[in-house]
């Protein structure tokens, strides 16, 4: 796989054309916020009209499942073609689902505009991360990076209110197609700006990566659909079946040394891996318990998640700013540790007559440890990647995010389905999910160790655990 060793990024080009990376990458990484928070929104709004309510957890499974492919595909193509060929195409693709699903008339041409977008935002995600890392020093990254947590913020606050109010006064078609001027912006500044950045080294064919992108998709796919299901000999089949299908490319993308989490590359990806899945584990369930055991409205449940999204970018620029007296095992522990203590802090809400402004306080803190380590393990990441091999390195990033947040969701829905079925409290059901997902954290600062890089390894050197 990637041998652990530092880059040579291009960083003597034109400071005009360093801004336009730049800029077309954040627009890139707002696109999809907006996108992300305006279908949450409007969603119910777009069920009553279109039908189909069945099909409402299938709009977002189906982005999440195909972008798996983009991913795959889009880090491939970066390597062979270059990220600008990566990026443009994958603009296209979410520009056409933006299109179809604001055309939508049933919710099952919605969940196909979802899908092709799901592709071009997997191809979009891969790339910006070859960006930063090729056209971008060590020194500058962690600023970039944090300049992309900062891009989620304007869309965590207005993005909501304003799909809401679209939705209300004109119609939720221009959720999608009010987006796509957006994309043209973002493809009008990134990709000539990106073409100077030229191809690396790749090791297989664009069909090997389309084939084990459907693969991880439609194993994952299952996973999911088992663990949505009431527990059974058949659910436990199509789990196993699923994973079985998932695993072998799975394998394949991820970097030598990921179990034993060697240092340099795997240790990022193992660390990531871990603090994704505590993290959204637990926020995924969040505004359940705050409605259903503190009688909280919506918007009140809802000032618990902003919070820990300004927290992030907050903890984001902390790294940026400390990165350069800090080892990143430090910042990788320190970040672990607050996302841990803040799971074990929102235990407390669990017990009726708890203030609410715990949930701020305690979800904040997980945020800031989301935004200290999840830089951190993302720029210790770049740094063991080599020249030419960002594409490979970016995707085995990004199938990490979106299996932990898959399969943490999936997991803790399928316990609050149990404690459904068996007639337990809310409280019961939530209760080992966040000491789980708060003991995975606790794995992640012990995985974070280990996030300085080791001497370079060489390929013939490379072996799995």
């Amino acid at each position: 796989m990637l041998p652990a060793i530092m880059d040579a990024p291009d960083t003597t080009r034109p400071a005009r054309a360093r801004r336009a990376l730049l800029v077309g990458s954040l627009l890139a990484v707002t696109l999809h916020a907006f996108d992300e928070m305006a279908v949450v929104t409007v969603l119910p709004v777009i069920a009553a009209e279109l039908g189909g309510r069945s099909l409402y957890g299938a709009v977002f499974f189906a982005y999440l499942l195909i972008s798996l492919i983009g991913l795959v595909i889009g880090g491939g193509q970066a390597a062979r073609r270059g990220p600008a060929w990566a990026f443009a195409w994958g603009l296209a693709a979410f520009a056409s689902g933006l299109g179809l699903a604001a055309l939508a008339p049933t919710m099952e041409f919605l969940v196909a505009g979802r899908a092709i977008q799901g592709l071009g935002g997997g191809m979009v995600s891969a790339t910006v991360l070859v960006v930063i890392n090729r056209g971008f020093a060590a020194d500058e990254r962690p600023r970039v990076l944090a300049l992309n947590a900062t891009a989620w913020v304007i869309p965590a606050l207005i993005a909501p209110a304003a799909a809401g109010a679209i939705a209300e006064f004109a119609s939720w078609r221009w959720v999608f197609g009010g987006l796509l001027p957006l994309v043209i912006v973002a493809g009008w500044l990134g990709v000539p700006a990106m073409r100077g950045l030229g191809a690396g080294h790749v090791e297989r064919g664009f069909r090997e990566e389309l084939v084990d992108g459907v693969r991880m998709a439609g194993g994952l796919g299952a996973m999911l659909s088992a663990l949505a299901r009431s527990f059974g000999v058949l659910e436990l089949g199509l789990f196993i079946v699923g994973g079985w299908l998932a695993a072998k490319p799975l394998w394949r993308v991820m970097p030598a040394g990921l179990l034993s989490i060697r240092p340099g590359l795997p240790s990022a990806v193992a660390t990531k891996g871990l603090l994704v899945f505590a993290f959204f584990g637990t926020e995924a369930f969040i505004p359940l318990a705050l409605i259903e055991i503190h009688g909280a409205s919506p918007a009140m449940a809802g000032l618990a998640l902003t919070g820990a999204a300004l927290a992030w970018t907050g903890g984001a620029h902390l790294q940026a700013r400390l990165a350069a007296r800090a080892s990143a095992p430090a910042l990788g522990r320190l970040g672990s540790l607050c996302i841990a203590a803040g799971i074990l802090a929102m235990l407390s809400l669990l017990e009726v007559g708890t203030p609410l402004a715990v949930a701020f306080l305690a979800w904040s803190l997980a945020g800031l440890g989301m935004g200290i380590a999840y830089n951190t393990v993302t720029v210790s990441a770049m740094a063991h990647t080599p020249d030419g091999g960002e594409g490979a390195a970016s995707t085995a990033l990004g199938i990490t995010d979106a299996l932990g947040i898959s399969l943490a969701t999936g997991l803790g829905g399928a316990v609050v389905a149990a404690a459904d079925r068996l007639g337990l409290p809310t409280a019961e059901a939530l209760g080992p999910i966040w000491l789980a997902a708060a003991s995975v954290a606790a794995l992640g600062a012990l995985a974070a160790l280990r996030l300085i890089g080791a001497a370079p390894i060489s390929r013939t050197e490379e072996a799995r655990p």
